[in-house]
């Protein structure tokens, strides 16, 4: 995303605190948060219940007021601006529609309220209707599913044609096969519409499939803001590698730097290799913590064959041999288990670590299996392991 786009959303510096009560102290659900969202982009707040994610988006709709700092929309400040005076709309996980209503009539609602004409109100509603593909304007809200209504909550938000639409947790309701369809709508409308969508959720697949860019959030801090190629792929602490996926965390001994890697040390004479972050400064013999994914990490056999394999074992092993940066360790497999789409190994290297290895399942043809007691030979690229000091 570039930085020379407009920005929608702008927050400096926001704290947010909740009073206690009978003389408790009170709790800081905010704290001292600043991040700037752009025109047009989709945009996740990712973290924990209680992380701190709703309050952020209530008090950028208006609902909540921060106790310092200041919000601005579209380069505005909206401090003491009530909800229904910004440009927003919110799209709340129990969509909160009217049961006495119609759908046409929920999403009329907010038009009449604001004098549009009624005609004219409603060939608005039928295509904000039209736009979420739901045709049944005379039903209730209890004649209809759990995706039909959040159709209709979306229609009521978008009828309005706000500059942001904020999405709290809408999809949390739906069933796991619902709930992924409605993700690619979601991101099919915005992209259509190409307004600023800003979505909280505590699911990472969610953030990770729909969004631009994720802030993830814990304790009512902004631990990183990235593209979720950028959250995956180089997390900054350790909250957030194993926030988002699956993660092996690695304990060893800073040894050395060498060719812009860390070298670290497990005991039982294994060293593996990593990505230290640039500014980042260790001392020899500290503590660290090495983070690489699961699937970015291959197995061989440890004694030279590939059986059930139509690939040379001298040829792969050569190949893997000629890598410049890598990890290439012994190991030994303590535990399998096929699951469809991959085979799950747990592998103990040095003197007592363990790793989770998931190797995709490609067939019969190519696959070599491992069963418990196997030894192997454990690589991965040093670009996929990175030196944690946070």
């Amino acid at each position: 995303m570039s930085q020379k786009q407009q920005v929608a959303i702008e927050l400096k510096n926001i704290i947010k605190e909740f009073p206690g009560r009978g003389g408790e102290a009170g709790m800081r659900a905010v704290d001292n948060v600043s991040m700037e969202i752009y025109e047009g982009e989709f945009f996740a707040m990712l973290g924990p219940s209680g992380c701190g994610k709703t309050t952020t988006l209530r008090m950028i709709a208006g609902f909540e007021e921060p106790s310092s700092g200041e919000i601005l929309l579209r380069g505005k400040p909206v401090q003491g601006v009530p909800p229904f005076h910004r440009p927003v709309n919110t799209v709340f996980q129990d969509y909160a529609l009217f049961p006495h209503m119609t759908v046409l009539q929920n999403v009329m609602f907010g038009l009449e309220m604001e004098g549009v004409p009624r005609a004219e109100a409603e060939k608005r509603a039928k295509e904000a209707l039209d736009l979420v593909r739901l045709t049944q304007f005379d039903r209730k809200p209890r004649q209809l599913s759990g995706g039909q209504q959040q159709r209709v909550a979306l229609a009521r938000a978008l009828v309005k044609r706000p500059a942001v639409l904020l999405l709290d947790e809408p999809l949390g309701a739906l069933d796991l096969k619902l709930r992924k369809a409605m993700q690619y709508e979601l991101m099919s409308m915005q992209h259509q519409l190409g307004i600023t969508f800003v979505y909280v959720t505590h699911d990472q697949e969610e953030a990770l499939t729909m969004c631009d860019r994720i802030a993830v959030m814990d304790h009512g801090v902004v631990l990183q803001v990235g593209s979720p190629e950028e959250i995956y792929e180089t997390p900054r602490t350790r909250f957030v590698a194993d926030f988002i996926g699956e993660t092996n965390f690695v304990e060893g001994r800073y040894s050395t730097f060498r060719d812009l890697c860390a070298l670290v040390n497990l005991g039982a004479d294994t060293v593996i290799e990593a990505v230290l972050p640039e500014g980042d400064h260790l001392q020899e013999g500290q503590q660290v913590t090495v983070a690489v994914r699961p699937e970015k990490i291959s197995l061989l056999p440890g004694n030279g064959s590939m059986e059930a394999t139509s690939v040379e074992a001298a040829e792969v092993l050569q190949a893997v041999k000629s890598e410049k940066d890598k990890t290439f360790v012994p190991g030994v497999i303590t535990f399998s288990n096929y699951i469809g789409t991959d085979t799950r190994y747990t592998v103990r290297i040095g003197e007592k670590t363990d790793l989770v290895v998931r190797i995709q399942n490609f067939g019969s043809r190519y696959d070599t299996r491992f069963e418990n007691g196997d030894k192997v030979m454990v690589f991965w690229a040093t670009e996929n392991a990175r030196v944690l000091t946070e």
